[in-house]
């Protein structure tokens, strides 16, 4: 039961455990970059160790999590194919 549970904390995305959580980062400049604060919803010390690998002091970190992207991604290809969209199958 404990490694069912490890799995669905991995896919949720609201759980500290969650599996697909990655900073990027965005080069904003140094004066900008300066005024960045961690979100209140991101994990302190995730946040602070991706703060720390910037590659300069002109970066700020960006959550992305990959599940709710890949959602929204199909989401927007699906609506810009239109009309084509019905003639696709990705089960094929």
């Amino acid at each position: 039961m404990e490694k069912v549970q490890r799995i669905k904390n991995s896919w949720d995305v609201s759980h500290p455990d969650y599996a697909f959580r990655y900073y990027f980062y965005n080069f904003v400049g140094k004066e900008r970059a300066s005024q960045c604060q961690k979100p209140a919803e991101d994990d302190l010390e995730a946040w602070e160790k991706a703060w720390a690998e910037r590659p300069n002091d002109g970066f700020v970190i960006l959550l992305n999590l990959f599940v709710s992207t890949l959602v929204d991604t199909i989401t927007i290809a699906a609506c810009l194919l239109g009309p084509m969209a019905s003639r696709i199958s990705i089960c094929e």
